[in-house]
Order: structure tokens, then sequence, then C-alpha cells
């Protein structure tokens, strides 16, 4: 699952651009040109932050091939009733989904009344900021608009997806996505594996779509133990980094960002028990082919309860990392 050897450009572009080039009932989009995914992926990943521990380009690619991996190997193209519009619109959602985070939580921004705060009131502050920074990129700088020969017809409805699946990935939302999902597993009566066709009063693909590209965001704990760990000692340091801008400013120490009370293994636990297997879960009872994914995940818990068993804390994953100067297992 992990591709070490390439950069976020290169992966981004070898999976869309795969896509791009399978001529299938699927799949057919010779529409964008190659030299124009070229200049919008670059210009995507410069606008990732690289000072941000975990939410940076690498983090975005991960989000990219797991979308990919769930849409063709673990059988949501079959399932979903996904056509090229479908999965296109994916596969760029994932590649945007945190373009321009700044590091910090949505909480953070509403407890500082950000101008971001402000100008989405407080809704999703940024899952509306990455969408719309993205489409502003998409429709400012002609070289980087790769929906450009797409009809208006196809446009719309690939924006629509797209607002919708980044807008899911908000965790405020994680309950209701479940919920949503959950609805959504009709099962055909002739073939128990798959789903009825969406319907108008039931929004069924669009549902999965969300669901499928929030889990790929979330999904670290699908990765071998060594990786998940890397993302696990990241993803704290960035919350530990919010922790220390709240004490300076007087805020109350958002949940998790404390660096002298965190249990991280603790929180991962809990993390994975209560948002990440029972979505995965969810996934997996149409989605057969991604129970491998659900093993994973349970490994990961059982590894960090023994290692909670042993009264580790794991601030000495962040202690450790500070002493050691060797290259990153993410580069």
């Amino acid at each position: 699952f992990f591709f070490k050897q390439k950069t976020a450009y290169e992966i981004a572009q070898r999976l869309v651009g795969s896509e791009m080039c399978i001529r299938d009932r699927y799949i057919y989009f010779a529409t964008i040109p190659p030299d124009v995914f070229a200049k919008f992926i670059c210009h995507i990943q410069s606008g990732y932050a690289q000072g941000n521990p975990y939410h940076n380009h690498i983090h975005a690619t991960e989000v990219v091939q797991l979308t990919h991996y769930i849409i063709t190997v673990g059988g949501l193209r079959e399932v979903a009733h996904l056509d090229s519009i479908d999965i296109i619109a994916m596969l760029i959602a994932a590649i945007v989904h945190d373009y321009k985070h700044p590091g910090v939580a949505n909480g953070f921004l509403e407890n500082v009344l950000h101008d971001l705060a402000i100008q989405y009131n407080g809704q999703s502050i940024l899952e509306n900021f990455h969408i719309s920074e993205a489409f502003k990129l998409l429709l400012k700088e002609k070289s980087c608009n790769i929906f450009e020969k797409f009809s208006k017809e196809e446009f719309n409805r690939i924006r629509k997806i797209m607002i919708h699946s980044i807008l899911g990935t908000d965790m405020a939302k994680h309950h209701s996505q479940l919920l949503a999902l959950t609805n959504s597993i009709i099962p055909d009566e002739k073939d128990s594996s798959k789903l009825i066709p969406p319907s108008p009063e039931l929004d069924t693909k669009q549902n999965l779509i969300n669901a499928v590209v929030h889990a790929a965001d979330i999904g670290t704990a699908t990765r071998d133990l060594a990786i998940f760990e890397e993302w696990t000692y990241r993803v704290y340091t960035e919350f530990f980094n919010q922790g220390d801008l709240e004490k300076i400013r007087k805020l109350p120490v958002s949940f998790n960002c404390n660096s002298g009370t965190t249990n991280i293994f603790k929180g991962q636990i809990d993390y994975i028990t209560i948002f990440v297997s029972p979505l995965y879960q969810g996934l997996a009872s149409i989605m057969p082919n991604i129970k491998l994914l659900c093993t994973k995940i349970s490994t990961m818990r059982t590894v960090f309860e023994e290692k909670l068993k042993k009264q580790q804390h794991g601030l000495h994953i962040l202690k450790k990392k500070k002493k050691k100067k060797k290259k990153s297992t993410l580069r």
C-alpha cells in the first residue's frame, strides 16, 4: 500500500492517469491533456504546507492511493455502478481534500475567530476552504484547468461529487456519514453482494462515494505497523503544536492536544474503535474484498492495546523521533 520511492506528484499522476487512459465500459478519459494535468498536480502539491507534520502532500497521496484501491480492488466500481465521471471526481477530490491545510483543526479556527471561521460561519470550515481553493485554482489558472474540455453538465456533476465528498471528510459529520452508509446498503434481491441502483429518494451512490473518501482519509491503520506508528507520531505532533498555540493564546487546550497529559496509545485505540473500524466494517459488508483492510485495522488496535497494557503512554514515540535524525519512513 505504500510507495516509498515516489513523489506525491508521480503517484497521483500514475493513479489518475491510469483511469484516464483505460478505455473500457467504465473509463474513457483522454479528455484531460497530460501537460495540463501535470501542472495541476504540481500546483496542488505546492499548496500543501511542507511544514505540516501530518496534513501534507504525502497524506494526500496516501488518500488518493487508498481511494483508488477501494474503487478497483475493493470493488466499489461494480457495487455502486460508478462511471468515469464518478471515478475521476473521487480521485481529484482525494488529491485536493486537504489543499492549503493550515495545520490546525476547525475548533481552533472557530475559537480564535479566524477569518475562515467567519467566512464559512463555523460550518466545516477547513473542508469548505479546501474545495473552494481547489476550484479557484482550476478556474483562475487556465493552464491548470483539467476540466476545461468537459461539458458544462459533466463539470457540474464532477463539482457536486467533489464538494459532497470533501465536506464529508469533516469528522464532525462522521456519525451521520456512517448512518447514511448504513441506510444506503440495500442489497439486490437476486444478488445480496450488489446494491440496487441509486434512487432519487436515496442517493446511494453519493453516500458510498462520501464514505469511501472519508474512509481513505482516516485509513492510516490499514498500513503496516511502522507506517501506522509514523503517522501516529505525525498527527500527534501536529495536535501538540496546536495545543502549544492554544496555551500561548490562553485558550482551553483541545482534546488530544495536551502533550503533558495525552495518552497516545489510548487515543489511537479509541479512534480506531469509535471511528475507523465501524466505517470499514460497514464498507466491507458490501465489498468483501476490503476485509483485508479490516484485519489490518484490528491488528493495529491489538498492537496498541498491548503497548497500553505495558503502561506505555506513547509519548516516547515523539521523544525517540526527536532524538533520531534518520530519514522518515514517509519520505
